[in-house]
């Protein structure tokens, strides 16, 4: 999260290599040499901004494996819905003043959200 860009990304439990690089691989370590698991890159994707395209977000939180919740310098709470994997920004509320932290108790199902000057 920062100004003007929000970016989601998705860990894949399972990821085929593509035929010539898994050849490219087993060629390069030799016939008896054990295959390692090659490092890899997260797939990501920018959320569409809409009205908040000059929003400063400071803060972000997972409320579960397929939303999170994204807060602003300037107040916004906003939610990001990735459950049909098109990452929506829904705003769901404003405080009155600008958030730098936030947090999310699964246990207790409470969301907790600081700011400046003491603000809870």
């Amino acid at each position: 999260a920062g100004v003007r860009h929000v970016k989601v990304w998705r860990v894949e439990e399972t990821r085929a290599n593509s035929p010539s690089k898994s050849r490219f691989m087993t060629e390069a370590k030799g016939p008896n040499t054990p295959q390692a698991s090659a490092p890899k890159s997260l797939l990501g994707r920018n959320c569409l901004l809409g009205p908040m395209l000059d929003t400063v977000f400071t803060c972000a939180t997972a409320v579960g494996n397929d939303k999170a919740i994204l807060c602003s310098l300037s107040g916004e709470v906003c939610l990001v819905d990735d459950s049909d994997k098109s990452q929506k920004l829904l705003r769901i509320g404003k405080l009155h003043f600008g958030i730098s932290c936030v947090s999310f108790s699964a246990a207790r199902e409470e969301l907790w959200i600081g700011g400046a000057d003491g603000n809870i």
